[in-house]
């Protein structure tokens, strides 16, 4: 009964605090370096520009939707993704820092059965075939023993080593990979205001987790304190001040985890920061994420994803 009352205390705490942030904050964005108005960065090493950037919204416990979404990219785009940024704000980082870091999302990350070229799935009378041994698996696993079962922060996971030596995600180099090509949506907190930031440059792989993890902090929720320290500065969540966050309008495709459901404007839809460690529950949401894209590639001109054929 104390972990029930527990769980709801916590989520009434998270919408008090997104409602003190909204009203209170001094709305200055400051950006790691300056971002170009019109296409985003240069790659590293390189003189070619990105053509598009996908960004991903705050998610909560409804993450599996957009790594559904970015699987099914993964599929059908696989030339067109090289020459996409993402940019993304506390779950939504996440999904960014998979798809810049090439990381096989349904093979590697949801356990699934692919085909030979990696990315993939493979249906068996339309349902995912799953291992079972995928890195979600190992973390769902664990937090069935340790956690409320409210909110937990998917970078705090990568920097569990109980499970990162078995099923690493992030390798050392991967923030050459990520830098430019993953934004992160932060907000910087002082004893006056709060601030959007973004950040898109990593010295090191540690740089890359710890930003990740301060984009997805909700106070008191992740890890009992009030916001993480991450080279000095002090933040919380991004998704409080920049939850979608953008380059240039025209560049830039917009994905949320309600895109496909009439929850997307219910003050239900709050209630994604309840979640379980049940993992048919996270294959359903991952699976409804994966059709949504889907539909889109089905429309004429492929809907949402229209500019991504323009990729050449």
């Amino acid at each position: 009964m104390y972990k029930f009352f527990k769980q709801y205390a916590l989520i009434v705490f998270s919408l008090l605090s997104f409602s003190t942030a909204y009203s209170t904050s001094s709305i200055t964005t400051v950006d790691n370096p300056p971002f170009d108005t019109g296409l985003p960065l240069i790659r590293p090493s390189t003189t070619e520009r990105y053509q598009k950037a996908i960004s991903w919204s705050g998610a909560a416990f409804r993450f599996p939707w957009e790594f559904g979404a970015a699987a099914f990219l993964q599929a059908k785009y696989p030339t067109q993704l090289p020459k996409v940024c993402f940019i993304g704000a506390s779950a939504g980082a996440m999904t960014s820092t998979l798809l810049a870091c090439d990381v096989k999302i349904a093979r590697d990350v949801m356990g699934i059965k692919v085909k030979s070229d990696g990315v993939t799935p493979i249906l068996k009378q339309g349902k995912f075939q799953y291992t079972n041994d995928g890195w979600i698996d190992k973390v769902y696993d664990k937090l069935s023993k340790d956690s409320t079962g409210v909110y937990f922060n998917i970078f705090e996971a990568i920097r569990d080593t109980e499970i990162e030596k078995d099923n690493s995600l992030l390798l050392d180099g991967y923030e050459e990979r990520a830098t430019n090509r993953a934004t992160f949506a932060l907000t910087k907190v002082t004893l006056s205001s709060q601030t959007k930031q973004r950040i898109n440059q990593f010295g090191s792989k540690q740089d890359l987790i710890d930003y990740g993890f301060a984009s997805g902090h909700l106070p008191y929720l992740v890890d009992g304190t009030p916001y993480v320290t991450v080279n000095g500065q002090n933040y919380i969540d991004g998704g409080f001040l920049d939850n979608q966050p953008i380059f240039a309008e025209s560049n830039t495709i917009k994905l949320w985890p309600y895109m496909d459901s009439i929850l997307s404007t219910a003050p239900l839809s709050w209630f994604s920061f309840y979640g379980t460690t049940d993992m048919d529950r996270n294959r359903g949401i991952f699976k409804d994420g994966y059709n949504f894209a889907k539909s889109e590639y089905a429309k004429s001109g492929h809907g949402i994803w229209a500019s991504l054929n323009a990729i050449t």
